[in-house]
């Protein structure tokens, strides 16, 4: 008696992970367009304030902030040339680790910052005035004078009146002194020993323009 084989009939294929594809699907579709908006934003206003640092600070830390944006600048165009070589998992972590460091970055500096006007900050002497030097910041980008004379030493009231515009006071030589119209402080102390100083404003140009003047003090 001959016995006939029946073949076995082939396997389906296997079915595919339709939970992983939709979630891959989403996350390209979906999480990906509206995540990489605002790290951008994110990483792009950090980078702004901390370039914004490098003119207000000034010092040292200006260098380390010029040296950590222009990493960070690197570090993020390095990623978005390689974006469409790359999953859309690493890409987001890549974005999250450079706003991240940019804003660990931006911390510190501020920190360096905010020690060294610590260190070279102005101490407002004690006690009162032994007179008032009252100096007018005019519309002219000028002083009302080129000269003011002090006919004593010692601690004298500075009272800045604003004439027009917005200007400041300081004191070249004398870090931290500073009256600012029309937004203040417009008054200050300060001790002042017998000699000539030059007082200016430090808006962008206006020195240069002439606003400064000499206070001799007798």
């Amino acid at each position: 008696m001959t016995t006939i084989e029946t073949p076995e009939a082939p396997q389906p294929p296997a079915a595919p992970d339709d939970k992983g594809s939709r979630r891959e699907e989403f996350t390209t579709r979906f999480v990906l367009p509206l995540l990489l908006p605002i790290g951008s934003a994110l990483l792009l206003l950090v980078l702004v304030l901390s370039i914004s640092k490098i003119f207000l600070a000034g010092g040292k830390s200006s260098w380390v902030t010029a040296t950590i944006v222009t990493l960070m600048i690197l570090g993020g165009a390095a990623c978005l040339s390689a974006a469409r070589r790359m999953r859309s998992s690493s890409m987001m972590v890549l974005v999250g680790i450079v706003v991240v460091m940019t804003l660990i970055a931006g911390m510190v500096v501020l920190g360096a910052s905010s020690e060294e006007k610590a260190a070279t900050g102005f101490v407002e002497p004690t006690g009162p005035a032994v007179q008032t030097l009252s100096v007018t910041a005019l519309a002219t980008i000028k002083f009302n004078a080129t000269q003011y004379t002090l006919d004593k030493a010692g601690i004298t009231q500075v009272d800045y009146i604003d004439g027009g515009g917005s200007h400041t006071l300081v004191f070249d030589g004398i870090d931290g002194f500073e009256l600012a119209v029309p937004g203040g402080p417009t008054k200050g102390k300060i001790d002042l020993k017998s000699g000539t100083y030059t007082i200016y404003c430090t808006v962008p140009g206006h020195r240069a323009q002439g606003m400064e003047a000499k206070v001799i003090v007798k």
